[in-house]
C-alpha cells in the first residue's frame, strides 16, 4: 500500500502500556501518521485529513510520513465487509479502519474519533465542532465493527407491489 500523508516535521514521542492487565494503551503523542492508499477517491483523502487534522488540534501533535518516529498511525485500508471496522494494536500503537467503499471508511475515520477523541458534531460549520484537548490518548487494543446499513435508503412512495425495501427483507412502513 502506498502512503500519502500531510507531512510537517518529525517528532519524538513514548507509548506507555499500564501494568495491570495491560487493557489501555496510553499515548502521549507528539506525532502522527495518517496512511491512505495511493489511489484514494476524494471521500478518503477527505477522511484521512479530517482524522490527522483532529488528532492534532486534539493532542497538539504533528503531522509526519511514515516511519519518521510517529507514535501513533492511522490507517485507512480499501476492504472487509458490509460496513467498516477498526482494530487497534499496541506498540507501536496503531489504528487500522477498514471499510469496503469510500463511504464505510468516512464512517470509520469518524466513529475512531468519536469513540478515541472524544469529537463530536453538534450541527455542520466549525461552530458545531467540538474536539477536546487531550494529554494523551487511551486507546484499547481490540477490533470493533460499525453497524451494518440497510440495503435501501430511501422512501418508495408511488404504491407498486414491487417495493424495494421488501427485497431487503423489511416491511415497508414498519422499517421507517
Amino acid at each position: 500500500m502506498a502512503a500519502v500523508a500531510v507531512p510537517v516535521a518529525a517528532a519524538t514521542a513514548a507509548v506507555t502500556v499500564p501494568v495491570a492487565a495491560a487493557t489501555v494503551v496510553a499515548v502521549a503523542v507528539l506525532a502522527v501518521a495518517v496512511v491512505v492508499g495511493a489511489d484514494a477517491p476524494p471521500v478518503e483523502l477527505w477522511a484521512a485529513e479530517e482524522v490527522g487534522r483532529c488528532l492534532v488540534e486534539a493532542l497538539g501533535a504533528r503531522l509526519v510520513k511514515p516511519g519518521e518516529g510517529a507514535a501513533l498511525t492511522v490507517e485507512l485500508v480499501r476492504g472487509g465487509g458490509e460496513s467498516y471496522e477498526i482494530e487497534v494494536s499496541r506498540g507501536p500503537a496503531r489504528v487500522a479502519v477498514r471499510g469496503a467503499s469510500g463511504a464505510d471508511l468516512r464512517d470509520g475515520a469518524f466513529a475512531f474519533l468519536e469513540k478515541a477523541v472524544g469529537a463530536r458534531w453538534l450541527f455542520p460549520g466549525e461552530e458545531g465542532e467540538w474536539i477536546p484537548r487531550l494529554d494523551e490518548l487511551r486507546l484499547r487494543p481490540g477490533r470493533w465493527a460499525g453497524p451494518k446499513g440497510m440495503p435501501y435508503r430511501g422512501l418508495h412512495i408511488c404504491g407498486s407491489p414491487h417495493h424495494y425495501d421488501k427485497a431487503g427483507g423489511m416491511d415497508g412502513a414498519s422499517a421507517l
